[in-house]
């Protein structure tokens, strides 16, 4: 579980990495009205759309899954009209849709989600050392209790055992020397050690 989460973290941090390039490249853009910014985007496009999908695949909540389809909505409704307004004739005309569009998409449609992402994965991951760390408590008190009542339980054991053995043997003990003291009368007398 634990691997997985750190997998998840990973994943959304790199999407949230390209997404903020992304952004950095179109605000470069925006600044300075150079296409060359833009021409940067296609190759962000391909390493987003690799951390999207190996978080799509680690998701396995409800919730995992719920925010992943989210992102996946916003990714694709972002690069569908980033690709319309990139096509323009001039793209100087595009700017002030494009601000726009940065701004409600990349942020609200695709970084809040995979943040939200990424915090729920680190949530998981603190409860489950949280867990991890009761559960080694509860085994070092178990091993504790076991190695104090261990040599204790044994010790009583032993003495139970030893008792018996000790009755036992005082049982056979006395037909035995039932047993002798007839003999002496018959054979004469007999020493058992």
């Amino acid at each position: 579980i634990v691997a997985v989460n750190v997998a998840s973290i990973r994943a959304a941090e790199e999407l949230e990495i390209g997404v903020r390039e992304i952004r950095t490249h179109i605000n470069k853009f925006l600044l300075t009205g150079d296409p060359q910014h833009l021409a940067a985007v296609p190759a962000q496009r391909q390493a987003t759309e690799f951390w999207l999908n190996r978080a799509v695949r680690l998701a396995t909540t409800p919730r995992e899954q719920e925010l992943m389809t989210a992102v996946q909505e916003g990714h694709r409704h972002f690069f569908a009209e980033f690709d319309r307004l990139a096509a323009a004739e001039n793209p100087a005309d595009t700017r002030d849709d494009l601000e726009e569009f940065v701004e409600s998409v990349l942020n609200d449609d695709i970084l809040k989600p995979a943040h939200e992402y990424l915090d729920l994965n680190e949530r998981i991951i603190e409860d489950s050392s949280r867990a991890g760390q009761a559960l080694a408590s509860r085994m070092v008190l178990g091993l504790l209790v076991l190695g104090t009542c261990g040599p204790m339980a044994g010790l009583l054991v032993g003495f139970v055992v030893a008792r018996r053995i000790s009755r036992t043997l005082v049982e056979l003990s006395v037909p035995v020397r039932d047993a002798a003291g007839r003999l002496s009368e018959v054979v004469g007398p007999i020493t058992l050690a």
